[in-house]
């Protein structure tokens, strides 16, 4: 699944996440975990964190996608 699939299966309006650094690293996605940030689907807390990019650059930037577990699998199911 493409990241826009991704999205739609989220009923998330991409540019309206928060933008991520570009040179996000590693470090920075495990800081942004262990902060107290709510799913994007459901409003718990999010346990998954995702940088996101359109692929024709269409958002201005990358955006952080953070989940809950549940909706995590879910999205990896659909892909």
């Amino acid at each position: 699944m493409d990241v826009h699939g991704m999205l739609h299966l989220l009923k998330a309006e991409p540019t309206l996440l928060p933008v991520a650094p570009d040179d996000a690293s590693g470090e920075d996605i495990e800081r942004r975990r262990q902060e107290a940030h709510s799913c994007l689907s459901c409003g718990q807390r999010a346990t998954t964190v995702l940088i996101v990019a359109d692929p024709q650059g269409a958002w201005q930037g990358k955006r952080w996608l953070d989940l809950c577990y549940a909706h995590f699998n879910a999205v990896r199911a659909g892909a």
